[in-house]
């Protein structure tokens, strides 16, 4: 009984320490998924591209109306859907109330903090703009890396002792909140003293000129924006040590059900 309760605590131990990588490797996700779509027709493509970004990430909606005659009620729309698309991220974990609430404003406050410079534009013979945009990316993520890792260990062996002194196993799920709140922590925290940022990188954003005869950014070049202003050096290592653990737990499963076939077999024998 005792090497059972064993495993099974050092089975838990190994699904919480997965589980902690893949909401890292998850939180990559914080790429905002944009749909901007908005045209014009007369075009200063530099204020055009500070307009879209700062009622994207700012939820700063003047210049945005202005320039394409947006009602406020859609121009806030679009920093909430930027919100709500971030949130799926752990809205599916199905977290308490306060502990959404707290998310919900976490990330709010991450995506407001996002830091870029739009500078000049040039003009093609097409009539299309590329305007060159300084990026500065924040490193939060990349620096609560660690921190994670180790209190999620940590996580892990306070619950392995405690099942073993006869504490029920809690489920799936109030496993899962435990880390998020672990990650809530940390994350808040690293945010309240302040956010650090990385060496700037100016990217091109195009700002093209349709059949019609009026200008948008493609949506492709939002996304790429977005993949910069956050880094995530170190939350792409982590997705791929998720996938990578994952195959061999796989592997390691295939082997034991191929061994216990096997036994059987020859006990039949």
């Amino acid at each position: 009984m005792w090497s059972r309760t064993k495993k099974n605590t050092s089975d838990e131990r190994r699904k919480k320490s997965h589980k902690g990588r893949y909401i890292l490797g998850v939180v990559v996700i914080l790429g905002i998924a944009l749909c901007v779509c908005s045209c014009i027709r007369i075009i200063d493509p530099v204020a055009y591209t500070q307009a879209i970004l700062d009622v994207t990430y700012k939820n700063e909606t003047e210049q945005y109306i202005e320039l394409t005659g947006a009602t406020e009620e859609d121009a806030k729309q679009v920093f909430e859907s930027n919100l709500e698309t971030t949130a799926k991220i752990y809205k599916n974990a199905k977290l308490p109330g306060e502990l959404e609430n707290n998310y919900n404003q976490l990330f709010k406050d991450i995506i407001m903090r996002v830091q870029y410079t739009v500078g000049e534009a040039t003009k093609d013979e097409g009539g299309n703009y590329v305007v060159e945009v300084s990026v500065y990316p924040m490193t939060l993520f990349d620096d609560t890396y660690e921190t994670f890792r180790e209190k999620s260990a940590e996580y892990a062996v306070n619950l392995s002792n405690s099942v073993m002194e006869g504490t029920p196993v809690p489920t799936e799920e109030e496993m899962q909140q435990a880390v998020y709140q672990i990650y809530y922590d940390i994350l808040k925290a690293e945010l309240d003293a302040g956010l650090k940022y990385g060496r700037s990188e100016t990217v091109r954003i195009h700002v093209n000129k349709t059949e019609e005869g009026t200008y948008e950014i493609p949506e492709e070049d939002i996304r790429m924006l977005d993949s910069k202003l956050i880094s995530q050096e170190k939350l792409s290592g982590a997705n791929e040590e998720a996938r990578e653990d994952e195959g061999a737990r796989e592997d390691e499963e295939a082997m034991e059900t191929e061994g216990t076939t096997e036994g059987e077999k020859s006990t039949e024998e």
